[in-house]
């Protein structure tokens, strides 16, 4: 059910809009009634309506305020304007104020019916749109991983060259780099996930070393450069995002580091390779 106020100072007016149609019918139900801008801005606090009926002229305050105060307190619903004033000043302020329609009194029942139930569909075809994007928000949350790790595949075959949709896409996937960032490195861990004279590891055994090696190279990295990792066949590749000169005099050690630690921890053999700096994202393949 959608829920409707009416607001209007003429107690019969009140009275009639509130009888002489059967809202239920049309899913809808009276929240309540005010008879001037004051009651009514407490009326919509305290029901939080979808759909508001409301006179311009009352006494305290009038309806055009009143709204005012609604907008201003980023309480969202459809109103409905009724006035005794064919006014073109009135009619700018309810446009400015986004009401569903400017109705002039005496209002016939079937003229405030159909602008109710114009704006109720006002209000189903905003709740569906919500619902279509929080859909297409929940499936690229559920999916970001796989989403992420394409898109940095894609950066790395050379199958983006984009700059602006590149961009894009790191801010909607979350990614670490910054758009000011003049260069960027990647680097290769070809990974032998077998110790010296041994056979080769089962495929699963294999997929966790290279899965521990990603973290661990993740790790090494993390605490001075912004990093992506991901791992493609006996390769740990990461994309490192070179922020200034000592990042970069710094990295061949740092990588070192990690190649050690790693070997000393798994008792693999690890081979490190450093592609060229480039100066776009676009430029790593």
């Amino acid at each position: 059910m959608y829920k409707l106020v009416i607001i209007d100072d003429e107690k019969e007016q009140v009275d009639g809009i509130k009888n002489l149609i059967d809202w239920e019918r049309y899913e809808l139900v009276i929240g309540g009634t005010a008879y001037n801008g004051v009651k009514g801005l407490e009326l919509i606090e305290a029901t939080l309506p979808d759909i508001a009926i409301v006179d311009i002229k009352m006494p305290l305050m009038g309806g055009l305020e009143m709204l005012e105060e609604v907008r201003k307190r980023r309480i969202e619903l459809q109103t409905i304007i009724l006035s005794g004033y064919d006014d073109f000043y009135f009619a700018q302020k309810a446009i400015e104020l986004q009401t569903s329609n400017y109705l002039l009194k005496p209002c016939r029942p079937e003229q405030i019916l159909q602008s109710v139930l114009k704006a109720k569909n006002l209000i189903v075809e905003e709740r569906r749109k919500s619902a279509v994007l929080k859909d297409y928000q929940d499936l690229i949350r559920e999916n970001l991983p796989v989403l992420k790790e394409k898109f940095l595949t894609d950066l790395l075959k050379g199958n983006l060259s984009d700059p602006v949709a590149i961009e894009q896409k790191m801010v909607c996937y979350g990614l670490p780099f910054s758009a000011l960032t003049s260069e960027y490195n990647v680097v290769l861990f070809s990974c032998h996930c077998w110790a010296a004279g041994e056979q080769p590891a089962p495929v699963k055994t294999e997929e966790y070393l290279l899965l521990a090696v990603m973290e661990l190279v993740k790790q090494g990295l993390a605490p001075e450069h912004r990093c992506e990792v991901l791992y493609e066949r006996e390769w740990v590749i990461a994309i490192i995002e070179i922020r200034d000169g000592a990042c970069r005099q710094e990295l061949p050690l740092q990588l070192e580091k990690i190649k050690q630690h790693i070997e000393q921890l798994y008792d693999l053999s690890i081979t490190v390779g450093i592609g060229g700096p480039v100066s776009s994202l676009a430029l790593i393949w």
